[in-house]
């Protein structure tokens, strides 16, 4: 009863059988038995790139409106909606948080600056372990109820406030973007 093969067996042994030339020629060979998906991508990458297969972390900044939803690929999300709206002052409605007037409306308000502290804090603190536990691109994602004001102008700022770290950085307005299209 101990001596049933398993029902695959015959299909692997030929699969090894028809796989031998080019095991055979291969420059490398990994056993990925045991290893996390972590540890065999690590491994994966020292035998491509050489060295112990570090890579370059992309820090993506990304500004969008909670009316769309939250970007699914965001690896940390922060709601700039407790700050005062530029949408409900009629000049400012039709400009972005890349403008002057917004970027002026903004700053006068202390919760902006807080807020924009806190965010840079919190990224100089982590992202360097996010990056040396192998990860190739972080997300930080701030919303605001439009996406046009607020997040933008916060993602533009924390881009220049950033601007000394090693990582490379990625800055992407969802909204903004959407409406060129």
């Amino acid at each position: 009863a101990g001596t049933e093969r398993h029902p695959l067996s015959q299909a692997l042994a030929l699969e090894s059988e028809r796989l031998e030339p080019i095991f055979s020629s291969a420059t490398y060979r990994v056993d990925s038995s045991g290893l996390s998906l972590h540890a065999l991508r690590q491994q994966v990458r020292a035998m491509v790139i050489g060295g112990d297969g570090a890579t370059q972390l992309l820090l993506k900044l990304q500004s969008f409106g909670f009316k769309r939803g939250v970007p699914l690929d965001a690896d940390l999300v922060m709601d700039a909606r407790a700050l005062p709206n530029p949408h409900w002052e009629a000049d400012l409605r039709p400009l972005t948080g890349k403008d002057d007037a917004v970027a002026a409306y903004l700053h006068q308000y202390p919760e902006t600056e807080e807020l924009l502290d806190e965010i840079e804090s919190h990224i100089r603190r982590w992202l360097p372990r996010h990056a040396a536990g192998g990860r190739q691109y972080f997300t930080v994602a701030i919303g605001c109820t439009g996406g046009q004001h607020r997040s933008v102008y916060l993602i533009e700022t924390l881009a220049k406030r950033l601007s000394d770290l090693s990582f490379d950085r990625q800055v992407v307005h969802r909204e903004l973007s959407s409406k060129l299209n």
